[in-house]
């Protein structure tokens, strides 16, 4: 597809350990950003990962705009994201090239 390239991160240098220090507090303090209710006690079970592509996969991009960004805002908007599941979302994506 003319345009399109490949959107790439490599890491050159190891993560610093107190990179998440601002929202995840020690045990017996108090985070410092906080958490809605409806979340606070349901684990990962409360999110959902929705990702353009998987660890050595490519996410694609054209004009400097993520493919699988632009599709899913599209169908976000065209049915209202107050009206769809995670998965009737990912449903209704159209099939992107790899």
């Amino acid at each position: 597809m003319p345009g399109r390239v490949a959107r790439v991160s490599d890491v050159q240098h190891a993560l610093s350990p107190e990179l998440d220090k601002d929202i995840i507090a020690p045990p017996g303090e108090e985070r410092q950003i906080p958490i809605s209710t409806s979340f606070s006690q349901r684990g990962i079970r409360s999110h959902i990962l929705l990702a353009a592509c998987e660890a050595k996969e490519f996410a694609w991009e054209t004009g400097g705009r993520g493919a699988f960004t632009t599709a899913l805002l599209e169908a976000l908007i065209a049915i209202g994201a107050d009206k769809v599941t995670y998965s009737g979302i990912i449903q209704r994506l159209p099939s992107l090239p790899k």
